[in-house]
């Protein structure tokens, strides 16, 4: 392990199992994941500030990875977004695409007339489309 130090150097960043076996840290980022769940709640840094009473600026920094989040604010950021401190240490989690396919072949769409336009409505069988 001492040779490892001298090629490393963030040398804190690596722990050893009881043989001596080197391995890295892997790097949190409370403020990806602080950002993650601020947008999935829909809420503007302003409104998030206002739930935590932490300054916009310093959400924003935060997020940035500008600056690390003292424990205080961490409490704070718990209790007015509703969430654990863990969920602070998580990784975000990666957005997946979740669908079904809808084919709608030439001429078999369902005629939608109105007093203007005949239309063909296509991919029928999906709600919520945008």
């Amino acid at each position: 392990m001492k040779d490892h130090n001298k090629l490393d150097i963030y040398p804190s960043m690596v722990v050893a199992d009881s043989q001596e076996n080197p391995r890295a840290v892997e790097k949190i980022s409370i403020g990806a994941q602080l950002k993650t769940i601020r947008t999935d709640n829909k809420l503007t840094l302003e409104e998030a500030s206002k739930l935590t009473g932490l300054a916009r600026s310093t959400l924003s920094k935060i997020e940035n990875e500008q600056i690390s989040p003292t424990f205080s604010a961490m409490q704070k950021l718990a209790a007015g977004l509703n969430i654990d401190i863990p969920q602070l240490f998580t990784k975000p989690k990666e957005r997946q695409t979740t669908g079904r396919r809808d084919i709608t072949l030439r001429n078999t769409g369902k005629a939608h007339v109105t007093s203007t336009y005949e239309h063909e409505l296509l991919a029928t069988q999906f709600s919520n489309k945008k």
